[in-house]
């Protein structure tokens, strides 16, 4: 297949960059920074394998006739795999625990859409993560083109960059050339959505789900021929205009796709708490200084924090009744914090968000506005202080980048403790064998070796070739 089109627009360059990759020409130090974000993905998708929201979109979407090509992580069932994108990506950030970076969450939609598509192909491990890195690296080009922030205008990026990423990635799947992959893009590009008020409930879970499966869906429909404008992202009225909150929005530089690798500027933050992002340097900042001045709950009479525009609209429940709510309020992390002394999964209940002592304790926390609000997500190094019913006022040290940024990156043990706890019920050595195989992803011949259900249920032989899969599909 021809990797080169007729044009030299930012749609097909992308598409050229992501038929051209191949594994060979990909860093190791990216490499395995993709390694880690399959391995923590998978973890916390096997941890929200029982949430109601994965079951419900399972139930209701899949009918009993669905095709035996991907599986359901951590259930063993086979599905259809844009199905199995669509559940897996809704396990992948129904619970809030997946990695971040780029202002969105790239792993709970590329991990999902390439597992789903290994599956059904029996890829190798080298090849998803090529895909991957393509998937991320496409993400990171549109990202940087624009000036704001989607969430102030109320889109939700994850799925809105998400999908497109997605069908780059099995774009690179299924072989596709530079034509076809444009066409992917172009498909995918009028599937975006997702909408910032739907924060706090399940839907938002089901955005990335479906980011996931429009993108595998978007690369299957352009490798059997059906054709979009292979100029969505930069003319007038495309793509990158119509989602930008302002219309500041570069779409005529060329790419540095390949040349100034996106991942290693950026990363992977690996989350350390079932929390939206915009709370985590905020957690950090509370139990550090309840360690340092041995703080007990009675003794708080409130907690001061500073939030800026960006973090109060990402951190808007404000009482939060469910543990769904409660990811997206900064009262009841600090609530949390001082409460058990730390946020993990356990906290994550609604039996917890509903304690009178945590719903007192919420009712303390105070949120006041930046004085210098530059605007963006991340801002200044987080200001938190903590009065005391004795008069005294602790002021929390600086917090510039939470634990687990890839400024302060997890280390290996950290991920396998989170790794461990996400999977704790999947059956003993399984776990620690299913985290060794995906960090080194690169190793493995087939996806479908992987041990990505429980103990007892084998992972169903291919029965065809890589090659008789794509020609058969």
């Amino acid at each position: 297949m021809s990797n080169t089109t007729d044009g030299n627009g930012l749609t097909e360059q992308m598409a050229a960059f992501a038929a051209g990759l191949s594994y060979a020409a990909l860093p190791a130090d990216l490499v395995a920074i993709a390694a880690d974000g399959f391995t923590d993905c998978v973890g916390v998708m096997i941890a929200a394998r029982d949430h109601e929201a994965v079951r419900i979109v399972e139930r209701a979407l899949i009918p009993p006739e669905e095709p035996s090509e991907a599986r359901v992580v951590g259930s063993g069932r086979r599905v259809g795999a844009p199905h199995a994108a669509l559940i897996n990506g809704v396990a992948a950030h129904i619970l809030d625990y997946d990695d971040s970076a780029l202002g969105s969450h790239p792993s709970a939609v590329l991990v999902p859409a390439i597992l789903a598509e290994g599956d059904a192909l029996s890829l190798s491990g080298s090849t998803m993560l090529t895909a991957y890195i393509a998937g991320y690296e496409s993400w990171a080009e549109l990202a940087s083109r624009e000036t704001d922030y989607h969430h102030l205008k109320g889109w939700h990026p994850t799925s809105i960059i998400g999908v497109v990423a997605s069908a780059i990635a099995a774009s690179v799947l299924r072989q596709l050339d530079a034509q076809q992959t444009a066409h992917a893009i172009g498909i995918a590009a009028s599937s975006s959505c997702g909408l910032m008020a739907n924060f706090g409930s399940m839907t938002k879970a089901l955005h990335v789900g479906r980011a996931a499966q429009l993108g595998v869906e978007a690369a299957r429909l352009a490798a059997m021929g059906l054709t979009a404008a292979t100029t969505i992202l930069e003319q007038p009225d495309g793509f990158m205009r119509i989602f930008s909150p302002q219309g500041r929005v570069d779409t005529t530089r060329d790419p540095r796709l390949g040349a100034d690798w996106y991942m290693r500027r950026h990363g992977l933050n690996i989350k350390l708490y079932p929390m939206c992002y915009g709370a985590h340097r905020y957690l950090d900042a509370m139990l550090d200084t309840i360690a340092a001045e041995v703080i007990a709950p009675p003794s708080i009479a409130a907690v001061h924090v500073w939030l800026n525009a960006a973090t109060s609209r990402l951190l808007s429940q404000h009482r939060p009744t469910t543990a769904t709510q409660a990811r997206f309020s900064i009262e009841f992390a600090i609530a949390a914090a001082s409460i058990a002394g730390r946020c993990s999964l356990h906290e994550l209940t609604d039996g917890f968000v509903n304690r009178p002592d945590v719903q007192a304790m919420m009712a303390r926390v105070r949120i006041h506005p930046l004085d210098m609000d530059d605007g963006s997500l991340s801002g200044p190094p987080v200001r938190l202080a903590i009065s005391l019913h004795d008069g005294r006022t602790i002021d929390a040290d600086p917090v510039a980048f939470a634990r687990g940024h890839f400024k302060r990156a997890a280390t290996r043990q950290q991920l396998w403790e989170k790794f461990e706890d996400c999977a704790s019920s999947y059956s003993g050595s399984r776990t620690r064998d299913l985290f060794d195989a995906l960090q080194q992803l690169k190793d493995v011949a087939d996806a479908n070796v992987l041990p990505l259900s429980p103990a007892g249920i084998a992972p169903a032989a291919s029965g065809q070739t890589r090659v008789e899969r794509i020609r058969a599909s």
